[in-house]
């Protein structure tokens, strides 16, 4: 929409498996299972190339970093298995940077 954007909302969401192996002091073998489920996430992406035009243009000319996002995410896994049952929910931030 805009020759640099500012904010990009994003949505994901797909399988995942997960292995859950016990080693136990009295007993010499590891048991393994695993069990499939689900996850989903939101967030959204703040483009803090976009708040600097001259830090924008180093990371480009020097790096070849095209943008630089602040990046803040919430995300819900479930897992179920009949032995064990898995749910997870966080809230995760970091930087990451695209080319």
């Amino acid at each position: 929409w805009t020759s640099t954007q500012k904010l990009a909302p994003y949505v994901a969401g797909g399988g995942t498996y997960v292995l859950l192996a016990e080693k136990r002091e009295d007993k010499s073998t590891i048991h393994y299972t695993g069990g499939f489920g689900f996850y989903g996430a939101g967030g959204i992406l703040l483009n803090l190339s976009a708040f600097n035009s001259t830090t924008a243009f180093e990371l480009n000319n020097e790096y070849g970093i095209g943008n630089l996002w602040f990046s803040l995410e919430y995300k819900l896994t479930e897992v179920t298995n009949p032995a064990f049952s898995l749910s997870g929910r966080s809230v995760n931030g970091g930087v990451s940077f695209d080319f």
